[in-house]
């Protein structure tokens, strides 16, 4: 609509990425940590550490496989340790809602 010039717009992209999302994250975090819900599923995000550490292993098995250096092997080792992890919170909630269903009520 051209309401903002291009370096408005980029300075806004970064204040909203860098400030306001981290922000809102981090009051979503403490809301959860102080409802107590952390206590019963503190094992939650260790799977998901879990995940992306045995990812980065076989990752860098890949990139030895390959033969690639450089770049490119940092991409097979990115690629490789986060293959599906856009998909991994599907199964959090997925198993939130099984055995805490309040939990998915009340948000």
């Amino acid at each position: 609509i051209g309401f903002f010039d291009e370096n408005m717009q980029k300075s806004l992209s970064q204040l909203i990425f860098n400030l306001f999302l981290p922000a809102i994250i981090f009051n979503n975090v403490l809301k959860t940590a102080m409802s107590g819900a952390i206590a019963t599923l503190w094992i939650l995000p260790l799977f998901a550490i879990l995940q992306v550490g045995v990812g980065y292993l076989l990752g860098f098995m890949a990139r030895a496989l390959s033969g690639y250096k450089g770049v490119e092997g940092k991409t097979i080792v990115a690629s490789v340790a986060h293959c599906n992890g856009s998909n991994l919170a599907l199964v959090f909630v997925d198993a939130v809602a099984r055995t805490h269903p309040a939990l998915i009520a009340a948000a």
